[in-house]
């Protein structure tokens, strides 16, 4: 996650030297629709990209009348449950 080699290098060392858990979430980068955005960008079939604006939306909370679930419960799986790969 860092800028270069070198400055991921020191946040790696910087993690395991606080002797708490670190984690980074890559989340839906398995999916579908990131997979084929991932082979159309690295076959140039869309040309060198300048600018890029991206949105993701979701339905999970559209009805007010449905009762809370994991996903809206506070716990520690919250988001992290269900965004992140497993």
């Amino acid at each position: 996650m860092g800028a270069s080699l070198a400055d991921a290098t020191a946040m790696a060392q910087a993690a395991q030297a606080s002797e708490q858990v670190n984690l980074v979430g890559f989340n839906y980068i398995r999916t579908p629709a990131t997979q084929l955005a991932h082979q159309l960008i690295k076959e140039g079939v869309i040309g060198d990209i300048t600018f890029f604006r991206g949105e993701h939306t979701e339905d999970f909370f559209a009805n007010p009348n449905a009762p809370a679930t994991w996903r809206s419960s506070g716990d520690s799986n919250g988001t992290m449950g269900d965004l992140a790969p497993t």
